[in-house]
């Protein structure tokens, strides 16, 4: 089974709660919010590449310009829409998620590079929302990563054990071109879980789970080779994050490599400036993040926020052993101080029944080799 970070990390997607609060930092606007017919939609789109190719979009909707208030919102329709016209539409699989999955032979639609894609959206209240054109173009592959490990407390006081990943990667494309690039970055741990059962004498078999998720990064790292003299770059850093105690059994770390579209890089640009204020007299004014979505019948101001674009991924791995850790002790059982072994379990989620969570599966990734 493959996981598509994208996606699922979108539902705590950081540029919107970043993008709303950014209003604090300027003069009070007072917005002309229509009625309840024209509430502020929220798309964030990507078309990626691969085998098979997916098409995913996150929708919520917005009722009074502050971060709690972006909820659900069921549409009409989601569509992908080619250069050609061709069409593929995207179906609803979680609360506010939308995807397509795109195989070769796909008789609705191919994509290929070079080819133009959008998306449109279609509400219940009667409004059609499309995004710009963009180019799917290929990306390099990225050949190296690199592992740092530091105390983040610099020896002072308690341990406090992060680490910095870096990568090493062609900035052209296959054409020569200048390749614009980001990337997305997934933690997958293996658990092995410690159920409780409520008869001592007939013990719960554990499971082993390898949990998904995307590492979270405060800060958004692009990469422009227009701005390189040569046509690499070595060792870049693009996250810094903490060590978790789900990593005891070991984990990979999964980046994906995307090139962008001179207009989509732009709009992570933006994302990047807002998310890297600091609050000082000297940073730039806040400002609205914009959108390459538009209502096609009747445009109102500030009714649309969001981006699509398309990609290309190409994914580079590295694993992280218990012995590069210093062989700490598995995460579960957690102490067990406190347990009440009569009920069915009273521990973390993750060690009640992995294969419960969210975002875990029991068979190893293909590509999970120690």
């Amino acid at each position: 089974m493959t996981y598509y970070p994208y996606m699922k990390k979108i539902t705590t997607f950081f540029l919107l709660i970043v993008f709303f609060t950014t209003y604090s930092c300027l003069d009070r606007i007072d917005f002309q919010v229509p009625g309840k017919e024209r509430e502020t939609i929220i798309i964030q789109g990507k078309l990626a590449f691969g085998s098979p190719s997916r098409a995913e979009a996150q929708i919520t909707k917005l009722f009074d310009f502050t971060a709690s208030s972006v909820t659900p919102i069921d549409v009409r329709s989601c569509v992908l829409v080619d250069e050609d016209g061709n069409t593929k539409s995207l179906e609803r699989t979680d609360r506010n998620t939308y995807e397509a999955i795109i195989f070769a032979a796909d008789p609705e639609m191919t994509i290929e590079f070079g080819k133009q894609y959008m998306m449109r959206v279609e509400t219940f209240d009667g409004r059609t929302f499309e995004s710009s054109l963009e180019v799917l173009d290929d990306v390099p592959q990225p050949e190296s990563l690199s592992i740092e490990y530091f105390d983040r407390n610099d020896s002072v006081g308690i341990a406090n054990p992060w680490l910095r990943l870096g990568i090493s990667t062609p900035t052209v494309l296959s054409d020569g071109s200048p390749a614009r690039l980001r990337w997305d970055i997934q933690e997958v741990a293996r658990v092995t879980d410690s159920p409780v059962s409520r008869n001592p004498n007939n013990p719960i078999e554990p499971t082993t789970c390898y949990v998904f998720n995307t590492l979270d990064n405060t800060r958004v790292v692009l990469i422009d080779g227009e701005e390189f003299s040569g046509d690499r770059v070595d060792n870049l850093q693009i996250v810094e994050s903490p060590i978790k105690t789900t990593y005891r059994e070991g984990v990979y770390l999964n980046v994906f490599q995307e090139s962008l579209s001179r207009d989509a890089f732009e709009y992570w640009e933006n994302v990047s400036d807002v998310i890297s204020r600091e609050g000082s007299m000297f940073d730039p004014p806040a400002g609205k993040i914009f959108t390459n979505f538009k209502n096609i019948k009747d445009p109102v101001e500030d009714e649309i926020f969001g981006y699509f674009y398309a990609s290309s991924q190409k994914v580079i791995r590295t694993y992280i052993s218990p012995e590069d850790l210093g062989n700490p002790p598995k995460f579960c059982p957690p102490p067990t101080q406190g347990q009440n072994p009569g009920r069915t379990c009273n521990l973390p989620p993750v060690c009640c029944d992995c294969a419960a969570l969210a975002n875990s599966v029991t068979e190893r990734p293909l590509w999970w080799i120690e």
